[in-house]
Parts: C-alpha cells; sequence; structure tokens
C-alpha cells in the first residue's frame, strides 16, 4: 500500500466490504503496518435487520446509493446498465399507464355502444308493441273515412256554436229573442232579433250606443247586416242582426251594414 500511494501519507484505514469480513486481513495490516492505525467499518448504525456479513458484501452498493453518481467507485459499464434498467421501468411504466388509459377508453367506449344498443331494442320493441295494438285500415276504409272529415269540415265551416262565441260580446249586453240559421248549399245565413225595454230614454240611447259599438267590434267571417227596430215613444230598443257568406266564400269579406 505504502508502495502505491507512497507520495500520500497515510494516518488511518478504513476497512470495509468482503475484506473486512475476514479478521485475519485486518491483524496481518496491523502487523505489517504498526505505525498505521487500521479501522474496520461496521455499517449496522442506519440499517436494521440485516446481518453484518451481508452488510459488508453490499457495502459499495449501499453506499453508492447515498451519494452523487461522480463518488461512485462502480465500473461504468454497470452505471450504464443500471441507467438503461431505470429508462427501461420509466418506459415500461409509461407503456403500462398508456395501456391502461386506453383499455380505459376504450372500455368507455364499448360500453356507450351496449347502452346504444340497449335502446336501439328497447324503441325496436315498442314500436314492435305500438304497431300490434294499432288498427290497421284498407284503402277504401281509409278514403271513405277522408270523405267523411272533408264533409264535416264543409258543413261545420259556418256552424251556429262557432258564431255564437264571435257573437258573445252582443249576447253579454242582451239576449237574443229569436234565431233563425239557414243552409242552402255553399249559403250560410243567420238572423238573431234583439230586444230590450227601458224605463228612461237616457238609459235606452247609452245602451243604443254600447251595443252598436260592440257590434263594430266583432270580428267575424260572413258579412254583417244590422237594421235599427228602436221604438222610442215606448222605450224600446230593437235591432236585427244579419250574418250570411258569399256564395264563394275564399277570404273573410268586408262587413257591410246599413241602419233603418
Amino acid at each position: 500500500v505504502r508502495q502505491q500511494f507512497r507520495n500520500i501519507r497515510l494516518n488511518r484505514l478504513y476497512i470495509g466490504g468482503s475484506l473486512a469480513i475476514d479478521h485475519l486481513v485486518a491483524e496481518q495490516l496491523e502487523i505489517a503496518m504498526p505505525k498505521l492505525s487500521i479501522a474496520v467499518l461496521y455499517p449496522n448504525s442506519f440499517i436494521r435487520g440485516i446481518g453484518y456479513e451481508n452488510l459488508q458484501e453490499y457495502l459499495l452498493s449501499l453506499g453508492s446509493y447515498f451519494v452523487p453518481k461522480k463518488y461512485h467507485f462502480l465500473p461504468s459499464f454497470i452505471l450504464g446498465a443500471r441507467t438503461s434498467t431505470l429508462l427501461s421501468k420509466i418506459s415500461l411504466a409509461a407503456s403500462a399507464l398508456f395501456l391502461a388509459t386506453t383499455a380505459y377508453m376504450s372500455l368507455d367506449v364499448i360500453q356507450n355502444y351496449l347502452n346504444s344498443i340497449d335502446r336501439y331494442e328497447s324503441i325496436k320493441q315498442r314500436l314492435v308493441d305500438m304497431a300490434e295494438r294499432t288498427d290497421t285500415y284498407s284503402i277504401a276504409e281509409l278514403q271513405e273515412k277522408l270523405n267523411y272529415l272533408n264533409s264535416s269540415q264543409k258543413y261545420s265551416r259556418y256552424h251556429p256554436s262557432d258564431l255564437f262565441i264571435d257573437l258573445a260580446p252582443l249576447f253579454e249586453l242582451v239576449k237574443p229573442q229569436n234565431i233563425d240559421w239557414k243552409r242552402n248549399g255553399e249559403t250560410v245565413s243567420m238572423e238573431l232579433d234583439f230586444k230590450k225595454e227601458f224605463e228612461t230614454l237616457e238609459s235606452l240611447y247609452t245602451f243604443e250606443n254600447l251595443f252598436y259599438k260592440r257590434e263594430r267590434e266583432i270580428e267575424t267571417q260572413l258579412i254583417s247586416t244590422i237594421n235599427s227596430n228602436t221604438d222610442y215613444t215606448k222605450k224600446i230598443f230593437g235591432a236585427t242582426l244579419l250574418l250570411q257568406n258569399s256564395q264563394e266564400p275564399q277570404e273573410a269579406a268586408p262587413r257591410q251594414r246599413r241602419r233603418r
């Protein structure tokens, strides 16, 4: 040792690793170099549960773990192998993570696809059930019903019940004493007679103005003609409202009024 490191003055020599396992090595070195203080490392102060010989055997590896790489005493090929192993582990972990993510996403897509199939089958079954419960008709039966609907629509276009809704503002003032509704082919007419007695002429004039005002505000598709039959001497209000359509009604005809 002194020949190899003759330019270095050694005061103390520490023995570790496999050399420290054999006590005779330390004793022989102490005899050969009596002035050199020799000590054997006993690295059991920070690792518990491992034997002395195992500690000495892996002392270099354990020491290299706790120091920076530039102070390692391991051969470069071992360091390269360790680095390669570490990179391989990182790549393997990244690949495993990627595969797990892909598998999860694929599983989610597959689950959505299966749910879509279930919904399709459910809707299909409901449609089949509805088709089984729905009555079927022949072309002739459908044509017969269509003709009936067209005929009903034709004759219910100017039905009295619909006209009464339009005349509701007048009915709120006075109920008609007589209603005459006629239909002759395409011609429809309805005549209504209104009559009401009053105690004073002032109340009669007020009512008459209100009645004609509401009559002018009525919206209907029929032609409106109103005749006044008021007897001011007897203070009796009277009016005849005639509603009729043209022979070929296409659009709402303008309302016509005349008074006598």
